[in-house]
């Protein structure tokens, strides 16, 4: 990841800026939604323990200490996925999210709240995102 960031820093015109966006790497929740109650019915989990994220925080972090790049300003923002069932967000993830994992007893707590509970539900997966701007420093 370093190496793709030393690329991006040669491409970038001087004082030009990278935006960076990946999940912070903490389990997301999913939960069961109903007329603004909010149940969790477990967490998202992946194969390699959201490796990827930590990685990519070195990367920026290393680049940075170089001097590479100037950190300007960074955030927390939450991403919502939307399903009308359990079913239907573990197939997204399955297309979408190859190496995500949701638990059996995440997918039993979450078919029965929805079952409970009356009309107007769904199910959504959480995901905080880190966002940070990165302004390009001469070497």
């Amino acid at each position: 990841m370093v190496h793709a960031l030393e690329i991006v820093h040669d491409l970038l015109k001087p004082g030009g800026v990278l935006v960076d966006i990946h999940p912070n790497g903490d389990p997301p929740p999913i939960e069961v939604n109903v007329g603004g109650d909010v149940m969790l019915a477990g967490y998202l989990d992946e194969t390699d323990d959201f490796e990827e994220y930590f990685k990519a925080d070195e990367a920026l972090a290393e680049v940075t200490a170089r001097g590479l790049f100037l950190l300007e300003r960074e955030g927390l923002f939450t991403f919502m996925t939307h399903a009308s069932t359990i079913t239907e967000l573990v197939d997204f993830l399955k297309a979408e999210w190859t190496d995500s994992v949701v638990h059996k007893e995440t997918i039993e707590r979450a078919k029965k709240l929805m079952g409970e509970l009356g009309g107007g539900k769904e199910v959504v997966l959480r995901e905080s995102v880190r966002i940070a701007r990165f302004r390009k420093r001469s070497k």
